[in-house]
């Protein structure tokens, strides 16, 4: 719905509709297919004429210098960027291209040509104001992004960009590199570790979120039920969050109670209410907790990043049935309880 609120976006959503019957339920998917016929179709359909060095770009080499330009500015936090900025994106990839002009007077020539012909014939990039560029929707910004990470070959260089995004698992703007990214990579396993090791040291050194975690890890122990028992961990922690709420009325608490109960949805996959029907009516927790503000926002942090991370499970990403499994199993516990060197 929010891609369709996007003329240019709405088009090509009609035209994969037009095309297949049908919108593939992988996200990841989508956005290829909008940018196959964005790069492939739409200025063909139109007839549109190409620069001339433009038209020497493969569809391939354009996705490539997209991916580049994207990465580099959402690394930046540049939403907008100049276009002297853009340009020079664009004279470091098209360099190292067979026949690229060596004097960089040609170069930034061709660059300007470049940056035009993807404005005038893809609508990618637009001109927001004079000499002010952005992509034409940050969906796609996000995507190239992903797909800058995803597409790296060398493996100790996919290492280190794995473990730049990992850093990044608590911040929100980039949520959806991270579930674009994991439906990308085949497998996915390395960022998913990743990223589970960075949650779980987010609160390993705070004693009192350790505390409520090994509480409500032994009283999820003592619940027989048929789900996982990350389900019933959550459960008891949107239990035990809601009686501190009561007691202590909390704006932020709220926040995270929800954020809570959330995650409990999403871990809960082969039961409806049960588990959470069977904790109310035999086990009471205690809800002394009087969490301080640091330990509140470490906690609506962690909610947040264990979230995110189960949406990647639960997305089209391909990984290993054992580190679906060890993730599954792991969520929510102690530090002390984690198999961490």
């Amino acid at each position: 719905k929010e891609l369709a609120n996007n003329p240019l976006l709405l088009t090509l959503l009609c035209l994969e509709f037009e095309d297949s019957g049908n919108f593939p339920s992988d996200r990841a998917d989508l956005y290829a297919r909008a940018t196959n016929t964005l790069l492939r179709k739409w200025d063909d359909k139109r007839y549109i004429y190409r620069q001339q060095i433009y038209k020497k770009l493969t569809p391939k080499r354009k996705e490539g210098l997209l991916s580049q330009i994207a990465f580099k500015t959402f690394d930046n936090k540049e939403y907008f960027f100049k276009q002297r900025t853009i340009e020079r994106y664009i004279g470091e990839y098209i360099c190292n291209l067979p026949n690229a002009p060596k004097e960089q007077t040609s170069l930034d020539i061709d660059s300007q040509a470049v940056l035009k012909s993807i404005e005038g014939q893809h609508g990618l990039l637009v001109e927001r104001a004079r000499g002010i560029y952005s992509f034409s929707h940050l969906t796609f910004q996000e995507y190239f992004t992903a797909r800058k990470i995803a597409n790296i070959s060398n493996p100790n260089q996919l290492e280190i960009a794995l473990i730049n995004l990992a850093n990044y698992v608590t911040e929100k703007r980039w949520r959806e590199v991270f579930l674009l990214t994991a439906t990308l990579l085949e497998p996915a396993d390395r960022l998913l570790i990743l990223m589970k090791r960075n949650i779980d040291e987010l609160i390993a050194k705070e004693a009192k979120l350790q505390k409520h975690l090994t509480l409500v890890n032994n009283k999820s122990n003592s619940v027989e039920a048929n789900c996982k028992n990350s389900a019933i961990r959550a459960c008891y922690f949107s239990l035990s969050l809601s009686k501190a709420i009561d007691k202590v009325s909390n704006e932020e608490l709220l926040i995270i109670l929800e954020k809570s109960k959330k995650l409990q949805q999403l871990l809960t996959l082969e039961t409806d209410s049960e588990p959470r029907d069977t904790i109310i009516k035999i086990h009471s927790i205690p809800h002394e907790w009087n969490f301080n503000r640091q330990q509140r926002e470490l906690l609506n942090q962690y909610l947040t990043a264990n979230q995110l991370l189960v949406d990647c499970l639960n997305s089209e990403c391909y990984i290993s049935r054992q580190v679906r499994e060890e993730i599954e199993n792991t969520l929510l516990l102690p530090f002390a309880d984690l198999n961490y060197d």
